[in-house]
């Protein structure tokens, strides 16, 4: 029989309150500039480590959110007072050309990694930063665990057709549970139609690999914005 997990929260020195949590991490307020991420059991999150390495390697860039320093129980980072994107397409009323603009800017955030020898997305998209590779976002793969340009790029166009349209790609399926119906309907060359006007074009080139680089991409959403 199944046995229930249950986390119970808790604050690391320095932080005052949790804004928000993930499937393993909290995200705890310092101060005005400051948050941690950290790991819903203390001492259990090696990815942290992983991500320490990336964000260090990147460094300052205002399409990435800042590292700034490692702490016993996780990671300093830049405070997106914003909060995730995902967040602020829920609770704003965007206009399209302000969409167009998020989206560049967060392709713009993929060049500079590939530009820095980074590659696979890490962690959200934030106001003023980041990408993720979850099971809409995944470039179906015979390893899991390969990454190249063609596979950053694909999670790119998903995370563009949700900055668009203010879901993800086919929100009737669970992102954990619905996996394997991700990877059929992509192996299948099955995408969510998007208008070409607002950026649908751009992100079928991302998912059918016609897009040599995430410059490419960036550059067809600045001609969108003129």
């Amino acid at each position: 029989m199944d046995r229930d997990i249950y986390v119970v929260p808790y604050f690391p020195d320095g932080v005052q309150h949790i804004i928000t949590t993930g499937s393993n991490h909290y995200i705890g307020f310092v101060d005005e500039s400051t948050v941690l991420k950290y790991p819903h059991f203390k001492g259990t999150s090696d990815a942290l480590g992983v991500e320490s390495k990336i964000l260090q390697r990147l460094g300052k860039h205002p399409r990435i959110i800042e590292f700034k320093g490692e702490h016993e129980d996780g990671l300093l980072l830049e405070y997106a007072p914003n909060g995730s994107l995902e967040k602020y397409l829920k609770e704003t009323q965007v206009p399209i050309k302000e969409k167009i603009r998020l989206a560049k800017e967060t392709a713009e955030g993929v060049v500079y990694a590939h530009w820095s020898n980074v590659l696979g997305p890490d962690g959200e998209v934030l106001l003023s930063g980041g990408a993720s590779e979850n099971a809409e976002s995944f470039m179906p793969r015979c390893d899991k665990e390969f990454a190249d340009i063609r596979t950053d790029i694909f999670a790119l166009g998903s995370t563009i057709y949700h900055i668009i349209t203010g879901h993800r790609p086919f929100p009737q399926y669970d992102t954990i549970d619905d996996e394997a119906k991700f990877v059929e309907l992509y192996r299948k060359g099955h995408f969510p139609p998007l208008d070409p006007g607002v950026g649908g074009e751009v992100v079928q080139n991302c998912w059918r690999g016609r897009y040599k680089s995430a410059s490419e991409v960036a550059n067809d959403l600045i001609l969108l914005l003129e």
